[in-house]
């Protein structure tokens, strides 16, 4: 990787607050931290229609997948730390379940990460009469099959975003005890939470 774990801290500490700031008082909004944040935010929505034409790029390199964008929302709203989609692949029938890999682009720094979803329909149906999924399974460590489609989408996404990297699990989770995150518990914010976004990543115990 291009910076050390110290180097990403220090990256990190340039869009989050120090602790003693809370993310539900006015003053966190106001800090250098925040607004700083909140320029690049604005930048990934004025440059979500390159996302875009990424994706249909995409659609085109692997034309037996399916593609899914996450941050639909980014066409107007400026919130979160990265794009976002998934890859869906053809290893499993429509009505039995689903199975992708998940990728995700920092606008924070110069790195993405990878990681396979899958899931099983149930039998049952919820009150509006769809079906209902069983657990998902989300893990860092791909399958043989998962690492073909992997060696297909990770040169598109290396040449779609020139300079990115893979950043690892072992480097992700590292937490950073003295900043604020807008969203998580103080002092147990990670790298990925700061520079990415966590909230569809695996957690450290299920990677």
């Amino acid at each position: 990787m291009k910076h050390s774990t110290e180097a990403l801290i220090e990256l990190a500490r340039q869009y989050h607050p120090p602790l003693g700031v809370y993310p539900h008082e006015p003053e966190y909004r106001e800090t250098v931290e925040a607004r700083r944040l909140a320029e690049r935010r604005q930048q990934a929505v004025a440059d979500y229609p390159s996302w875009l034409a990424f994706l249909g790029r995409l659609g085109k390199r692997l034309p037996d997948c399916g593609i899914a964008n996450k941050v639909m929302y980014l066409a107007k709203l400026p919130e979160g730390n990265c794009y976002a989609a998934d890859l869906w692949l053809p290893t499993l029938p429509n009505d039995v379940g689903g199975h992708a890999l998940c990728f995700q682009v920092s606008f924070l720094g110069p790195y993405y990460v990878l990681y396979s979803s899958r899931f099983l329909w149930r039998d049952e149906k919820d009150a509006f009469g769809y079906r209902l999924s069983g657990p998902g399974e989300e893990r860092f460590d791909l399958t043989p099959e998962e690492k073909t489609y992997a060696d297909r989408l990770v040169p598109e996404i290396e040449a779609g975003f020139p300079g990115y990297e893979l950043m690892p699990p072992e480097i992700g989770h590292v937490v950073i005890s003295d900043l604020q995150h807008e969203s998580r518990v103080p002092g147990e914010a990670t790298i990925y939470d700061c520079l990415i976004d966590a909230q569809w990543i695996p957690r450290k115990k299920d990677a």
